[in-house]
């Protein structure tokens, strides 16, 4: 991301990856839109009674503010379409930066609520941020970050990162991503929201970027 970037959308900045990525963009300069619904919080500490590894200051919201030249958003990618569409369409966004997801495997078993909320979240918040791409800032570049639980890690063969062939029955395949098979509920929800990216970016000429990301354990 070049310096030349300055106006960037954050979605899910309440995140662990978002609140660490949103102090590092306004270190570096850049006037940020960050939205997220604080559902995490909720779910962690409200409805499942637990905890959570990484700390959840109260004050985290006012502590950004202080750091430079962000607005802070508190609504749903996935519900509230009208306040999405008014950042995107009054302002010269040049970066969309996706975060807005529900992480967790077990959460999104726990029941089958729990599992529509998972892919009404991660799916559908996806989807409305293309459209709203399409329509008022084509030329911006869009960024999420997948998880390799979208692979099957029993196939016996290396992941291939982004696109590649394959040979089957003397024949070679067209470029295609390299197959999913994910693990959890949750992680079917970013491979339907990898192939929609796919989709959509070569149906409207977007430019996208899925990066793939594993756990790292410790802090």
């Amino acid at each position: 991301m070049s310096k030349e970037q300055k106006t960037i959308l954050l979605c899910g900045h309440d995140g662990y990856i978002g609140n660490a990525f949103l102090q590092r963009l306004l270190n570096s300069g850049y006037k940020v839109f960050a939205v997220d619904n604080l559902m995490r919080r909720r779910w962690i500490f409200e409805e499942m009674k637990s905890m959570s590894a990484t700390k959840q200051d109260p004050y985290r919201t006012y502590l950004l503010e202080k750091m430079g030249n962000v607005a802070i958003y508190n609504f749903d990618i996935s519900k509230d379409i009208y306040p999405l569409e008014s950042i995107l369409s009054e302002n010269e966004i040049s970066t969309v930066i996706n975060l807005a997801h529900i992480p967790s495997g077990p959460y999104s078993q726990k029941s089958r609520q729990h599992a529509n909320t998972t892919l009404i979240n991660n799916i559908i918040g996806t989807n409305n941020i293309l459209w709203l791409m399409k329509k008022h800032i084509p030329y911006a570049h869009y960024i999420t970050i997948g998880s390799t639980g979208e692979y099957d890690h029993y196939s016996n063969i290396p992941i291939y990162e982004g696109y590649c062939k394959m040979k089957w029955k003397d024949r070679i395949s067209n470029e295609m991503i390299f197959p999913r098979r994910p693990g959890s509920i949750y992680h079917t929800s970013k491979v339907a929201s990898t192939y929609l990216i796919d989709f959509i970016a070569k149906a409207w000429d977007l430019k996208c970027t899925d990066i793939m990301q594993s756990i790292v354990f410790g802090m």
